[in-house]
């Protein structure tokens, strides 16, 4: 019988689908939601990408703006003006809000003495349930 050269080589990790009081996602379908490797929140990711267009809006003006590019190109840059400067319709999901709300509870605890943001977020919470 030969030597084996390796060690045994690991179990691949068992598919959970639920573990304590949270769930675990299948396997390769990234941390569970709030894990601490979870990455940004979307609303965080959003408001990147939000602060990174209005830094490159004079880009987009000078591109409406120039008589060397087609008129094709020349809309693009006026469409795209457009519809981040007057909006459109927007859906506006269910995480987005739980987590606006998440950080505006926060605030208040941070900005406001304990007994007024306790009292204050009681009454908030009887809005929002």
């Amino acid at each position: 019988m030969p030597n084996k050269s390796g060690e045994k080589s690991p179990a691949s990790p068992p598919n959970y689908s639920a573990r304590r009081d949270r769930l675990i996602p299948g396997r390769g379908r990234g941390p569970a939601k709030g894990a601490p490797n979870a990455g940004r929140p979307p609303s965080a990711v959003r408001m990147a990408l939000r602060e990174a267009f209005a830094a490159r809006v004079g880009l987009a003006e000078a591109l409406a703006d120039n008589p060397r590019l087609t008129a094709t190109e020349r809309l693009k840059a006026l469409d795209l003006m457009a519809r981040y400067g007057l909006g459109t319709t927007r859906d506006v999901s269910v995480e987005d809000i739980r987590d606006r709300l998440t950080a505006t509870l926060a605030a208040i605890r941070k900005l406001v003495p304990c007994p007024e943001a306790e009292r204050l977020v009681a009454e908030l919470r009887g809005i929002w349930t």
